[in-house]
């Protein structure tokens, strides 16, 4: 059962979301077992990146300096906005919380600072301040491919549905993820779960999506398999489709896609649910 869980925040709307569905997490998770799931909310700075050296003309060093110390203020005054407002809202909500100050890479502090939780929420385009060069959704990137927590990543809207849609393929990632979310038990008792499974034959595609209900069926949790005839690269494809179709709350999915190799992370599925899904992907690998 899950006890802790880190937020990782700043001022974007995916932020917001996450932030939002975080607090009723915890009141539901509270609610269903009797026990208070700590909500562990930071911030980071991103000095490495505002101070990183670059070609100055004569006489730029010291203009350089004052802007980067003007920075590092402004993000510093974000930072601690952005913590005094989640811990409002923690507190209206009656969650327990606490609020986590850093300072360096974002991706390294975080995954520093959720080495003693169960799970990493973040939303998919959180950069920690834009204006310090970084792309938008870098940080997110780096905790999916590296980190060995799980990671539930929000989108900009809040998600309504009232189901789980489980992308299974039967590799050692979707395994993983399947079962590390059976495991943290996180779902509403009242969702329907959907096992969608991609093969370019229908009857192992129905094979293995019968793999991935009978493991949910040995924790008790009923769920309607999906198996779909389809090549390899029809698989994002079909995950939008049955998205459209079945409106499901959040995705469930492995970190990697096919072969689970890091250095072809960016071009698998999994990159492409990052941009495009509309619904929270719970992503491990």
């Amino acid at each position: 059962m899950l006890r802790s869980a880190l937020l990782a925040l700043d001022t974007t709307k995916a932020s917001a979301t996450a932030l939002k569905y975080a607090i009723r997490f915890c009141q539901r998770q509270e609610e269903r077992h009797g026990q208070p799931v700590k909500l562990y909310g930071v911030a980071v700075v991103d000095r490495p990146t505002i101070e990183k050296p670059q070609a100055e003309p004569i006489g730029g060093l010291a203009f350089k300096k004052k802007r980067d110390e003007k920075l590092l203020e402004e993000a510093r005054k974000k930072s601690i906005k952005i913590l005094d407002n989640f811990e409002k809202q923690c507190e209206a909500n009656d969650i327990s919380f606490s609020a986590i100050h850093r300072e360096g890479l974002p991706h390294e502090k975080i995954e520093l600072a959720s080495h003693c939780h169960d799970l990493i929420i973040v939303g998919k385009d959180t950069d920690f301040h834009s204006e310090t060069g970084r792309k938008p959704g870098e940080t997110v990137k780096h905790l999916v491919r590296d980190h060995p927590r799980p990671v539930i990543v929000f989108p900009d809207k809040d998600p309504v549905g009232n189901s789980i849609l489980i992308a299974y393929g039967g590799s050692i990632q979707s395994s993983h993820a399947l079962h590390m979310w059976a495991l943290l038990d996180i779902r509403r008792e009242d969702m329907n779960i959907h096992i969608v499974t991609v093969n370019n034959r229908l009857k192992q595609a129905e094979e293995i999506a019968a793999e991935a209900t009978a493991l949910l069926k040995h924790r008790d949790i009923d769920a309607i398999a999906h198996p779909v005839e389809a090549k390899k690269s029809d698989v994002f494809k079909v995950l939008q489709e049955k998205i459209d179709e079945l409106e499901p709350q959040m995705t469930v999915m492995g970190a990697f896609g096919h072969g689970g190799v890091k250095t072809k992370f960016f071009g698998t599925v999994t990159q492409k649910m990052l941009k495009s899904c509309p619904t929270p992907l719970f992503l491990y690998k």
